[in-house]
């Protein structure tokens, strides 16, 4: 069963959370998850299997038609699973629908 994906919404914040506890306790994304909610040009998507949050990833414009990818988040046990490229691929269509044309982001 592949990972269903849609935006997050105030009410997974506990959830987001969970996940990156599980990665890292001191994680910056539970500290900007309200900023980056109230972003009107930022969106994050979450991706879930069944009713598990298994990965999460952040944009946001940062000039015009370019926007900053970051906060990509997947729990360890869905690791090489597809995750990751699933998140980034949908966010990269949403983000061209929107008229982007260049998009960054980081990771380690």
């Amino acid at each position: 069963m592949d990972p269903t994906l849609r935006p997050a919404t105030r009410a997974d914040r506990v959830a987001v959370r969970e996940l990156c506890d599980c990665l890292d306790p001191h994680d910056y994304l539970p500290r900007a998850w309200e900023e980056w909610l109230s972003d009107p040009g930022g969106e994050m998507l979450l991706a879930h299997r069944g009713a598990m949050l298994v990965g999460c990833l952040y944009a946001t414009q940062v000039a015009p038609r370019q926007a900053f990818s970051q906060g990509l988040r997947v729990h360890p046990d869905y690791r090489r699973a597809g995750v990751a490229t699933l998140l980034a691929n949908e966010q990269q269509r949403r983000l061209r629908v929107r008229g982007h044309l260049v998009v960054r982001g980081v990771t380690s």
